[in-house]
């Protein structure tokens, strides 16, 4: 689950769908279909561009589907990566363009 910056709700589920909620209301105003597997994380930026990482299939990899602006359209780009294991994912809202070394 995540928020957005006016408090609204995006929920992953297992069925393959990504659910938004406006702040206080409990009826779903976005539903989108990502993969006909499904759904582990979620998360959103500070443009409210969605971040949905899924079960890519029989593989049982994981990859990152975009919704840039919101899940309005439902039109998703698939990112140039593949994940051994998906799961939750987060937003650093730091946004200090500095590099750490470790």
């Amino acid at each position: 689950m995540a928020t957005d910056r006016h408090g609204n709700v995006y929920e992953a589920d297992y069925n393959g769908y990504v659910n938004q909620y406006f702040q206080g209301v409990n009826s779903v105003i976005a539903h989108c279909s990502v993969t006909s597997s499904y759904v582990s994380g979620v998360t959103v930026d500070s443009n409210n561009d969605v971040f949905v990482v899924y079960n890519a299939g029989p593989s049982g990899q994981g990859q990152i589907a975009e919704y840039a602006g919101g899940l309005q359209g439902c039109n998703k780009t698939v990112l140039g990566v593949s994940l051994l294991y998906q799961g939750t994912m987060a937003i650093d809202k730091r946004r200090s363009g500095r590099r750490r070394s470790r």
